[in-house]
C-alpha cells in the first residue's frame, strides 16, 4: 500500500509540462475532493482538460482519473480499457476509486493486457496504475510460438523477497509475450494469502493449484533451487531447475554434492542460472555447460525511471546497509567510526527505499550474496557508491560489475582501511561517482535481456 504523499511523489516525477488531466465520470463526491488534494497539495497541477473521455478522443493525457461510476467499465469493456491506455502518455498514470475496496481480477487482466501496471493502493481504496513504457517487445521477425501448452512456475506462498518476485515476473513476461504460464504455490499457510499482494498484478488470472498441475509431456515446470525436491512430484512434463541462488540450494554444503546434482541433472532438460556465481557452482559439480542457460532478472522500474534524476538529487553523507546481510562486518565498521551516519534499510516500502537511496552517498554490503542481489543494483541506479565484500556473486564481475577497489575481501579486512575508503568516497563523491557508470549502464539493459532470454528458452522461432 502507499499513502497520499507517495502518490503525490509519483505524480511529481511526471515531466514538468504535465498539466493535462482527464476526469471521467459524473460522481463528484468526496472522491474527487481526495484526488484534488493529491494533485494540488504539493504539485499544483492545473486542470486544463477536465472533459469527459470519449471513444473518438485523440487527446493524450498525463493522468486519467476514473470516478466510481465509470470503474465498472474496466471490468465489462476491454475496449474501454484500451482507449484509456491509448490516451495516457508513456509513464503516465491512471487513478481510480472502485465502489468496493477490491479490484476485480478481470480488471487487472484487462489493465495488464492494455499495458497498465498496478503500482498499489492506499488506505482510502484509491488504486494507482502506471502506463508501462519499459517493456520491450520481442523481435517482430520472430514468431512467438510457445513451446508448451502450459508452463507452471513453482513458488513459495506469501513470501516477499527478490526470488519470489522474480518467479512472478517470469509468469508475467511469458504471458505478455503470448505464452501460457501459471504460478503454483507451495508451503501454503492458512494464516496468510498464497500470493503476496504486491505480486498480484504479475499473475492475476494465472494462479494454479499445485495439486491440479497437469503432468503431461506437452507441459513444463520451472522449479527454484530451494524447492528442488518438488521435481520428484512429476513424471511426464518437462522440468527446468532455476538456480536463483547457490547458498539457498536445498542440499548446499552436502558432503556428496556432486552425486546429488548429477541425480538432479538426469531429471531436468535445462539448468537456468540467475548469476555467474551459480553457473560456476553447477559447472564445478559436473553440469555440462551446454545444458546451462542464462536467465537472470531485473530491478523495479522505479529505479530505472528515476536514475537520471537520482544523480542530481542532493546527497547526504549517509552510509546505507541491510542489517540482514553481513551484520558482523557492518557492526565492526560502525563501532570503528560511530561519528558517521550509518542508516539501516529495514521495514520500508519500495518507494521509501528508493527515496532514501536517492539522497544517500554510499551503500555497503558484506553479506553472502547467494545470488545476484538486487539492492546493490538499486542503490547504484539511485546514485550511490557501492562497496561490497567478495563472497558469493560479489566475487564475480559479471554479477557485480564495480571497480576492484570497491570490493573488499572481508576475510583479510583492514577495518581502518575500509573506513578510510568510505570517508574518502564521501568526500570525493562528485569525482568518483562515474566509477559506477558502466555498472549502471549494464543494469539499464537487464529487463530487455531478461525478455529476450525468455524468448530464446521458452519460445520457438518460425521455421
Amino acid at each position: 500500500m502507499y499513502d497520499l504523499t507517495t502518490l503525490a511523489q509519483y505524480i511529481h516525477h511526471i515531466p514538468p509540462h504535465s498539466t493535462d488531466i482527464c476526469i471521467i465520470g459524473n460522481e463528484s463526491s468526496h472522491v474527487l475532493t481526495l484526488f484534488s488534494a493529491i494533485l494540488t497539495d504539493k504539485i499544483f497541477f492545473n486542470f486544463s482538460n477536465p472533459g469527459l473521455f470519449t471513444s473518438g478522443s485523440c487527446k493524450v493525457y498525463d493522468i486519467i482519473i476514473l470516478l466510481p461510476d465509470m470503474v465498472a467499465c474496466l471490468e465489462d469493456d476491454k475496449s474501454f480499457v484500451a482507449r484509456c491506455a491509448d490516451s495516457i502518455r508513456d509513464n503516465g498514470l491512471m487513478i481510480l476509486k472502485p465502489t468496493s475496496s477490491v479490484i476485480n481480477v478481470t480488471t487487472l487482466n484487462n489493465a495488464n493486457i492494455a499495458g497498465l501496471i498496478l503500482l498499489g493502493y492506499d488506505s482510502n481504496g484509491i488504486f494507482l496504475f502506471r502506463k508501462n513504457k519499459h517493456l520491450p517487445q520481442l523481435n517482430p521477425d520472430i514468431a512467438k510460438e510457445f513451446k508448451y501448452n502450459t508452463l507452471y512456475v513453482i513458488c513459495p506462498a506469501s513470501i516477499k523477497s527478490g526470488g519470489p518476485e522474480l518467479l512472478h515476473q517470469l509468469v508475467y513476461i511469458i504471458n505478455l509475450q503470448g505464452g501460457n504460464a501459471y504460478i503454483a504455490y507451495v508451503n501454503k499457510s492458512s494464516d496468510s494469502p498464497d500470493c503476496n499482494y504486491e505480486y498480484q498484478p504479475y499473475v492475476a488470472g494465472h494462479i494454479a493449484d499445485f495439486d491440479a498441475i497437469k503432468d503431461i509431456p506437452d507441459n513444463a515446470v520451472v522449479v527454484p533451487e530451494g524447492w528442488v525436491h518438488e521435481l520428484g512430484e512429476f513424471d511426464n512434463l518437462k522440468k527446468y531447475l532455476w538456480w536463483l541462488s547457490v547458498d539457498n540450494f536445498s542440499f548446499y554444503k552436502s558432503t556428496n554434492m556432486h552425486q546429488i546434482i548429477t541425480y538432479i541433472d538426469n531429471m531436468v532438460i535445462n539448468h537456468l542460472y540467475q548469476s555467474y556465481y551459480a553457473l560456476d557452482f553447477i559447472l564445478k559439480n559436473g553440469i555440462a555447460k551446454k545444458k546451462a542457460l542464462y536467465l537472470s532478472d531485473y530491478i523495479n522500474d522505479i529505479y530505472i525511471e528515476n536514475a537520471s534524476l537520482a544523480l542530481n538529487e542532493p546527497k547526504e553523507d549517509r552510509i546505507l546497509y541491510n542489517p540482514r546481510k553481513g551484520g558482523e562486518v557492518t557492526e565492526l565498521l560502525i563501532n570503528a567510526a560511530p561519528e558517521l551516519d550509518w542508516t539501516p534499510i529495514i521495514n520500508m516500502s519500495a518507494n521509501e527505499v528508493s527515496h532514501l537511496m536517492r539522497h544517500s552517498k554510499i551503500y555497503i554490503d558484506f553479506g553472502h550474496h547467494p545470488g545476484k542481489d538486487r539492492i546493490p543494483r538499486e542503490a547504484a541506479m539511485s546514485g550511490c557508491i557501492i562497496i561490497t565484500g567478495m563472497r558469493g556473486s560479489a566475487a564475480f564481475s559479471e554479477d557485480v560489475n564495480i571497480p576492484p577497489k570497491y570490493k573488499i575481501n572481508d576475510k583479510e579486512m583492514n577495518i581502518n582501511a575500509v573506513i578510510s575508503l568510505i570517508k574518502d568516497s564521501i568526500l570525493k563523491y562528485n569525482d568518483i561517482i562515474d566509477d559506477f557508470k558502466e555498472y549502471r549502464s549494464i543494469i539499464r539493459t537487464e529487463k530487455e535481456k531478461f525478455i529476450n532470454d525468455i524468448a530464446d528458452i521458452f519460445f520457438n522461432e518460425s521455421p
